[in-house]
């Protein structure tokens, strides 16, 4: 037996990215898009790029860098040979290892 496709969407932490990130919102109607703010965490894929974190343009990766007690970055799960990484509000699980190093 094999699960449909809409159930590994919500499996994949890259969903939360794709819902919570502003450059999606067209996708969304007004209502859905409160919705999201409600109860989606705050999520983005790590790139070098700028994003809106709390209604103010930030550089992500620098965002992150000086956050590091306010953020977690997690890799995510990927069977290609180049994983990418998300980044969001800190939960409990702990552990895993940071996407973002110093230096």
């Amino acid at each position: 037996m094999v699960n449909p496709f809409r159930c590994k969407l919500l499996h994949k932490k890259a969903s939360l990215a794709v819902l919570s990130d502003e450059a999606n919102a067209a996708l969304f109607t007004p209502d859905e898009q409160r919705a999201i703010a409600r109860h989606i965490p705050w999520t983005r894929t790590v790139a070098e790029r700028h994003t809106t974190y709390q209604e103010r343009q930030v550089d992500l990766l620098l965002f992150l860098s000086e956050n590091k007690t306010s953020s977690c970055s997690n890799p995510t799960m990927s069977t290609a040979a180049k994983a990418s990484c998300l980044a969001g509000k800190p939960t409990k699980a702990s552990g895993t290892p940071p996407c973002i190093r110093p230096g």
